[in-house]
């Protein structure tokens, strides 16, 4: 998938700089009356207006990238989240022996200071949190914070399409533990 990706990168930047140069070319030919073979039967409207197609596919050369990466981005954003907020979950856990309450609005509050102690675990930004309270995804749905056996807490995100338990789900589940091999 990313080769193809890179092809594309590849061919498309040829396809501009392969217009850009003979944008350059007859733009210059048109200025300076520059008689060149292909440019002999040529109109300066037409060499202006290639000339403006060169800046119209630049302006979407840059703009492609950031399109066609957009969806991933928010998939990396809500795993960076949880994987912040399963961190701050595990931060609590060691200082009070204990995980917070199971409730978002509640973790969440817990976790920016509401706690015994005053402890900031975790701040998150205001864009992350909505009005009730909650953590959100990218997506504007609450997390799903599962505390297992009230030592190991999961957290789901119902991901773009904002339905739980659906393929799009994304979840950040404890780690797995290694016992290192004797070899």
């Amino acid at each position: 998938m990313a080769g193809h990706f890179l092809l594309f990168l590849i061919l498309f930047y040829g396809l501009v700089f392969i217009i850009w140069i003979g944008a350059v070319v007859r733009l210059v030919g048109a200025i300076f009356s520059i008689r060149l073979r292909t440019l002999i039967a040529a109109r300066p409207v037409l060499h202006c207006l290639w000339f403006f197609a060169a800046l119209l596919v630049t302006a979407a050369v840059f703009l492609a990238p950031r399109l066609l990466l957009r969806p991933h981005t928010s998939r990396v954003r809500a795993l960076v989240t949880m994987s912040a907020l399963r961190m701050a979950c595990k931060a609590y856990q060691v200082e009070y022996n204990s995980l917070p309450s199971s409730d978002n609005a509640a973790i969440i509050k817990s976790l920016h200071g509401a706690n015994p102690r005053k402890i900031v675990f975790l701040e998150l930004p205001k864009r992350d949190i909505n009005s009730a309270g909650e953590a959100i995804d990218p997506w504007g749905t609450p997390y799903r914070f599962v505390l297992q056996d009230r030592q190991t807490p999961s957290i789901r995100s119902a991901g773009p399409k904002h339905i739980f338990n659906d393929e799009d789900d994304l979840v950040f589940e404890p780690e797995a533990v290694f016992e290192p091999s004797s070899h």
